[in-house]
């Protein structure tokens, strides 16, 4: 009895795989915060993005957002990346309620 209600719990707590509209309402729900800077997390996403994706190389064909590598120490303690641990920390709900989805969708 108990292991089937904590398998239910976690089917209502996690969406379906390929939701991504319930991915973006979690997202939408995500950004507005008191307790972030003027009451938003909207900003530190896009810089999250950007940083993220701007590191692709096409002559190289790598970098970039594969991988959603900026959750690793040796992106996230990079000086340029200051401050994004605020908008990756505000994901990670995100992730865990949809864990089908890869962190370098979720970043981008």
């Amino acid at each position: 009895m108990h292991r089937r209600s904590l398998t239910t719990l976690i089917r209502t707590m996690t969406s379906k795989a390929g939701d991504y509209n319930a991915v973006r309402q979690d997202i939408i729900a995500a950004i507005p915060t008191e307790q972030y800077d003027k009451g938003t997390f909207g900003p530190s996403m896009i810089r999250l993005t950007w940083h993220s994706c701007a590191t692709y190389d096409r002559h190289q064909n790598n970098g970039g957002s594969q991988g959603g590598t900026m959750r690793f120490e040796e992106q996230y303690s990079d000086p340029a990346n200051k401050g994004l641990e605020n908008a990756r920390n505000a994901l990670e709900p995100v992730h865990t309620k949809h864990p089908w989805i890869t962190y370098a969708d979720l970043y981008t």
